[in-house]
């Protein structure tokens, strides 16, 4: 599994993302990496691109959890790039779950990060500099 992130203040968005198998927990690891960074702002946008990622070692209890906190303002937008009907399904599990919680959530799951630019109407984004958080063969 490896997680990696960028912060891009300009255009106001934060960009994750997750490759290989995905273990338990590894939701909090990006949170927490998030927030630790001098540049984060709970008013960016967010992009979390699982499109490299294996997902069946997620629970639903862990996408679950994550949907019922919030460390970002109510008005910043999320999206899920997605590959598979496995990551798909688990993006419409948040989705539903964050909305119950926040009815203004706005969350969008697309299978592409030029789909996910022109919903957050932002241009000429490269994810570039990624700071790696976590690296492992572990599959806990």
């Amino acid at each position: 599994m490896a997680v990696a992130y960028t912060i891009d203040p300009e255009r106001r968005l934060i960009y994750n993302r997750i490759s290989g198998p995905v273990i338990r927990g590894v939701l909090d690891v990006v949170r927490e990496a998030n927030i630790r960074d001098a540049r984060f702002d709970a008013t960016f946008d967010i992009i979390l691109d699982i499109t490299d990622a294996d997902v069946r070692g997620l629970r639903t209890a862990d996408v679950v959890n994550r949907a019922q906190r919030n460390d970002w303002a109510s008005g910043a937008r999320r999206v899920l790039v997605t590959s598979t009907p496995e990551q798909f399904g688990l993006g419409r599990l948040f989705q539903s779950h964050r909305t119950l919680v926040d009815g203004n959530a706005k969350i969008f799951i697309c299978s592409s990060m030029s789909a996910a630019l022109d919903w957050l109407g932002v241009v000429d984004f490269v994810p570039s500099d990624l700071v790696v958080v976590e690296e492992t063969d572990d599959n806990r």
